[in-house]
């Protein structure tokens, strides 16, 4: 972790956690930039909206883990975060950032690091898009794990907040082929699901699974 993110963990540590019930909006498109977002508990779904008006998801973000950058031509959100469950957020304004930015080499530092989660966020999607449809749910679990591991969570027990519609959505997929996947995984005994909580019995196996894609 570097100086520059340090510094803004310091500040957002100072704030109090704003509650966003299920289905309320973080932030939406084209409004004024008000902070950057990180979620403490819970979870928040982003997605934009296609020139038809059909939603988009874009990614999940997971507790621990940063949102909210805007377009820095506009200086104005470019999509939607919206809370999956209850939802803790910590917000770092406009003001704080300044404050965490004092003496550091350069705004552009921060952006520079907000864009790493975005630069994060398309590769991910880029190598799950790329893989066979009935390798695409086994990858998008791997990836939820690791993302929980990194924050302190168990990798092998964790929930899923988002749902079958929204997975389908992100993986470019129908709802009906993520619940066969779902069966499919846990007839071989790698995953086991119990309403929206997972366990994976078998992470050697998953992983295999996705490398002999």
């Amino acid at each position: 972790m570097d100086t520059i993110e340090h510094s803004l963990l310091a500040f957002i540590n100072t704030q109090p956690d704003q509650l966003y019930h299920k289905g309320r909006w973080i932030y939406g498109v084209d409004k004024p930039f008000s902070g950057l977002f990180m979620v403490m508990s819970g979870a928040t779904r982003l997605y934009r909206l296609t020139e038809e008006g059909d939603e988009l998801v874009t990614g999940f973000c997971l507790p621990g883990e940063w949102c909210g950058l805007p377009d820095l031509s506009s200086g104005c959100y470019t999509g939607y975060a919206q809370a999956l469950d209850t939802c803790a957020v910590r917000c770092l304004s406009p003001a704080l950032l300044e404050k965490a930015l004092a003496g550091q080499g350069s705004r552009r530092d921060m952006y520079s690091l907000m864009s790493n989660v975005i630069r994060q966020n398309k590769k991910r999607y880029f190598q799950i898009s790329k893989a066979r449809a009935d390798v695409r749910f086994a990858m998008f679990i791997q990836d939820l794990s690791r993302r929980f591991s990194l924050r302190g969570y168990s990798p092998r027990e964790f929930r899923l907040p988002m749902t079958r519609g929204d997975i389908a959505n992100y993986l470019g997929l129908t709802p009906e082929t993520i619940s066969r996947e779902i069966t499919k995984l846990e007839q071989l005994n790698i995953l086991h699901f119990r309403r929206h909580f997972i366990t994976i019995q078998h992470p050697r196996v998953l992983d295999a699974l996705i490398l002999n894609k």
